[in-house]
């Protein structure tokens, strides 16, 4: 193993006792790691570290991360490197096998990937199920899991079922997202065609309507091609580990899938680029960014799509979108003033002392976020496509879990914070505990509060009915009451007083406007 070394540290406990601990080191780092495998049954003590934050769940040799010097590798390929000289089916297949294909192996691939395109009819009655307005990545986490139904005879041991899956997921995604996303506007669906290119075929489905050809801009492929390959794998972060995890039990890999997506849904991983949008939708205008920055100063305001967790000087692959951002927006007829609001924020923080000081710069979802915008992506699809770049390194990393062969289920321990053991208490002899007082106050307060806004939508609805307001408060004070004890059992009843008032106010301010 060429990433272990004979070294020990060694642990002295309280009691005096010592525990010998390996000493692992990677490839491509002198950072060391230390093997605390058996530290339970050798000295009776876990470890406690909240969000795994200096604790490697495994070992893996697909991507390494350097955020110290600003490195970012694909089985040791410069990222940077591979947005300019290859593009995301070789990237592809690269995460998958280790090694870049050959002209043979990439042509065979890529018609692999173009067979499989096409989702079942069956699968595509789903997206019926869901509402207009229904989020795509909420769409996504139901279509990507209900594949396992329609592959339900994977053997995750078999080297060719993997291979297989990969390939499905891969290929179906950009069409799952594609009608997610007419689903969630009401158009009908696009199929994908043969002589596109991966991300062609995605910007066709997306904006093709049967009223008219679409034609794909050239750059725009480049672009939604460089943005796959910047997200297609980073190390071990959530959505990785959660996929891990899943995988961990056996699962289905399309189940794994979904899992992930689940967790890069949320704002504080995949939805960064979707909130630097939001950041300068908050800013307003030009005029307002030196007001803006003084408040991230002063903590007010967080600066959306400057600095990483991780990366400490630049963030690589920002580098590469930046390049990209430039090349869409010189392209453009006309500039979205929100793109002039983000190159004017991106100047004026990046002469700025404290910004500069403080290793701020921006990175790849400030850029990204840009690139999207500019091209007609609407927001709620960025972190679809995120998924749909993070898919094949989400399969990658459990393709070898899996193919280590000692999979180990994921099954972190905790720091029991909560009551010792007691004796049951009968509910005749239970005394509301302080927690329950304020619980139930609080519960007061709200249906109060909910009072208060009904009287006004009363107001509002019939000015010339005083007497109607004054007796729905009244209804409503009698339900609520001053007993504490009888407040959860008749709040249920003051909802629906509540509910059955709106209600009837709905109407009436229909009827008066």
């Amino acid at each position: 193993d060429e990433s272990t070394q004979g070294d020990f540290a060694t642990l002295t406990l309280p009691d005096g006792k010592e525990h010998k601990i390996k000493i692992h080191r990677g490839t491509a780092c002198n950072t060391s790691f230390l093997d605390i495998q058996d530290l339970f049954a050798k000295t009776g003590c876990f470890t406690y570290d909240p969000g795994f934050g200096c604790t490697a769940s495994c070992s893996s040799s697909i991507t390494w991360v350097d955020g110290k010097n600003g490195i970012c590798l694909y089985r040791g390929y410069p990222i940077g490197d591979l947005c300019q000289k290859s593009n995301f089916l070789e990237v592809a297949y690269l995460l998958m096998m280790g090694e870049l294909p050959t002209a043979i192996q990439l042509e065979n691939f890529v018609g692999d990937i173009k067979v499989n395109l096409l989702v079942h009819e069956k699968l595509k009655r789903i997206f019926d199920s869901f509402q207009m307005d229904a989020h795509p990545m909420a769409i996504m986490v139901a279509v990507v899991g209900a594949l396992s139904a329609f592959f339900p005879e994977l053997n995750p041991h078999d080297p060719l079922h993997r291979w297989l899956a990969g390939v499905r997921i891969l290929a179906k995604f950009p069409t799952l997202a594609a009608i997610s996303y007419k689903t969630s506007i009401g158009e009908p669906t696009v199929y994908p065609r043969g002589d596109l290119t991966f991300s062609e075929n995605f910007l066709h489905m997306m904006f093709a309507t049967p009223l008219e050809p679409y034609k794909v801009n050239p750059i725009h492929a480049k672009a939604i091609d460089t943005f796959l390959i910047l997200h297609a794998d980073h190390e071990q972060n959530a959505s990785t580990s959660t996929v891990r995890i899943a995988g961990s039990s056996m699962a289905n890999p399309y189940a794994c899938i979904a899992a992930g997506i689940a967790s890069l849904w949320g704002p504080a991983h995949g939805g960064a680029n979707e909130a630097v949008i939001n950041m300068l939708t908050r800013i307003g205008s030009k005029e307002n960014i030196p007001a803006f920055l003084e408040n991230v100063k002063q903590k007010k305001e967080r600066l959306m799509g400057f600095g990483h967790r991780v990366y400490k000087a630049f963030d690589p692959r920002a580098k590469a979108m930046k390049i990209l951002c430039k090349q869409v927006l010189s392209d453009l007829d006309s500039v979205d003033p929100q793109v002039e609001l983000a190159t004017e924020l991106e100047r004026i923080a990046l002469e700025d002392e404290y910004f500069v000081k403080r290793n701020l710069y921006p990175n790849v979802d400030f850029y990204s976020g840009i690139v999207l915008r500019a091209m007609g992506i609407p927001t709620s699809m960025y972190t679809v496509m995120f998924a749909m770049a993070r898919c094949i390194g989400w399969f990658s990393q459990w393709n070898e879990m899996i193919h280590q062969d000692r999979v180990r289920i994921g099954r972190p321990r905790q720091l029991y914070t909560g009551v010792k053991q007691r004796d049951f208490v009968d509910l005749q002899d239970r005394v509301p505990s302080d927690d329950e007082e304020a619980i139930e106050e609080s519960e007061e307060r709200r249906l109060e509060a909910s009072m208060a806004d009904l009287l006004d939508v009363q107001s509002t609805s019939d000015p010339s009915s005083p007497d109607r307001k004054t007796k729905t408060s009244l209804r409503i004070q009698e339900a609520v009451g001053h007993k504490r004890g009888g407040l959860r059992r008749k709040s249920s009843f003051v909802e629906e007083a509540l509910h059955g008032e709106m209600r009837k106010s709905s109407m009436d301010l229909l009827a008066h406007k």
